[in-house]
């Protein structure tokens, strides 16, 4: 093990012990697993919602959507409102497009467009076309 009074690092089986301590060790292999549990989440998160029916916006006027919201947690909600404000910069600005991905009483669809405007209640998109922002699941911005 350690050599009593060691500055050096002794190899004990396929790990290095410092000064006797374990702990840092132990925080970098727990953040290391942490960061690669968020890493893959992130990436199926993307696949799924990539494998998604993406439609032209020219059919969003005879999409119809419930009333009730879907269910999110206030974290989720919060993050789609940061994306729509950053995508409606990014679309007045840049005219740049982003992905939404919302729910409609038909299933989960997408439509790749530019933001024009939001509020709490809807999306304003080209031609005044909108979705509820109660229905978004989520916002891709590149």
């Amino acid at each position: 093990m350690l050599q009593k009074g060691s500055k050096q690092p002794t190899k004990v089986g396929a790990f290095f012990a410092w000064n006797g301590g374990w702990g840092l060790n132990a925080f970098w292999l727990a953040s290391t697993f942490a960061f690669a549990r968020c890493y893959l989440q992130s990436i199926l998160t993307l696949k799924t919602m990539s494998a998604v029916n993406i439609i032209p916006k020219e059919t969003i006027p005879s999409l119809r959507f419930p009333h009730q919201a879907v269910p999110l947690s206030a974290e989720e909600h919060r993050d789609i409102m940061e994306k729509l404000a950053w995508a409606t910069r990014l679309g007045n600005a840049e005219h740049g497009k982003c992905r939404i991905h919302f729910k409609d009483d038909e299933g989960v669809k997408a439509v790749e467009t530019t933001i024009w405007a939001f509020d709490n209640d809807h999306i304003v998109l080209k031609y005044g076309m909108t979705i509820p922002v109660g229905r978004v699941l989520a916002i891709e911005v590149p």
